[in-house]
């Protein structure tokens, strides 16, 4: 039974939306990039929970996700 789902490209990072055949894993039909709206929504949540999230990853390492709120964009992201 196919499923409708949301992953990331390991190739390019991409986040895409569409129908998943979990027995092969691979996508079926037409998927929708969905990364800026994804993102967006994250940044949106996180905001809001002010909370960190830890998602362990296969080699052992651990991400963590959290926010931080400036009065002006960081000049990191500038030019």
């Amino acid at each position: 039974m196919n499923v409708k789902m949301i992953g990331a490209s390991p190739l390019g990072g991409t986040i895409y939306s569409g129908t998943l055949n979990p027995a092969k894993g691979l996508w079926v039909g037409k998927k929708t990039d969905v990364t800026d709206m994804v993102l967006r929504a994250a940044a949106d949540h996180l905001f809001v929970v002010k909370k960190e999230y830890a998602f362990p990853m296969k080699d052992g390492r651990c991400l963590v996700m959290s926010a931080e709120i400036f009065d002006e964009v960081p000049e990191r992201f500038k030019g």
